[in-house]
């Protein structure tokens, strides 16, 4: 955090609306993990307007992508999945891969929200993209997603979905895949 706050006060002095947007981005991003939404939000909103004021379609999609997540945490769903869409139509727009990554958040907010369909389409959406793209990051959490939507359905492949997850090994969302392979065999008995 030390490092970040010294970087964003070099950032802010020089005047580099992308750094300080990149900045409080990643400490929106670590605020989200340690459980400090309010603090998160916070440094969200600024980087949101600066993405706003500078044109960086990319990190304004980035941000809405957190800031989503957040209000998804804090269990705000409507004002999660407009953030997230915003933030899937931005990607589009420029025709980016990391698409993946809000799609992947709106399923979850779908699948929480008990919308299986919605969910199940963003999920499997989020797989195309982050396959083409070879993005295991955005790959994972979808993978273990769209197993939790299966498992009453079709428990055979939720439990190939989990499995698949977890076949990726120790890195981003590691833990996150083996809950969903846990949830997926207790969920159908195996």
């Amino acid at each position: 955090d030390e490092h970040y706050l010294r970087a964003l006060e070099h950032a802010e002095k020089a005047g580099d609306a992308l750094h300080i947007i990149r900045i409080r981005s990643n400490r929106s991003s670590y605020h989200m993990e340690e459980g400090y939404y309010e603090e998160a939000l916070g440094e969200l909103e600024v980087a949101i307007s600066r993405a706003d004021l500078t044109g960086f379609t990319a990190y304004r999609a980035l941000c809405l992508t957190n800031r989503g997540e957040t209000h998804a945490y804090l269990g705000r769903l409507e004002e999660a999945i407009a953030d997230l869409e915003a933030a899937r139509d931005l990607y589009q727009r420029i025709g980016s891969r990391t698409v993946s990554y809000p799609l992947g958040r709106l399923g979850d907010v779908y699948r929480v929200r008990g919308d299986s369909a919605l969910a199940r389409a963003c999920y499997l959406e989020a797989i195309g993209q982050a396959e083409a793209s070879q993005d295991i990051q955005g790959l994972v959490p979808a993978l273990g997603g769209l197993a939790r939507v299966e498992a009453y359905d079709d428990p055979d492949r939720a439990l190939e979905l989990a499995e698949r997850a977890v076949s990726y090994g120790p890195g981003l969302d590691y833990v996150s895949a083996l809950l969903s392979h846990a949830w997926v065999a207790l969920s159908s008995g195996d």
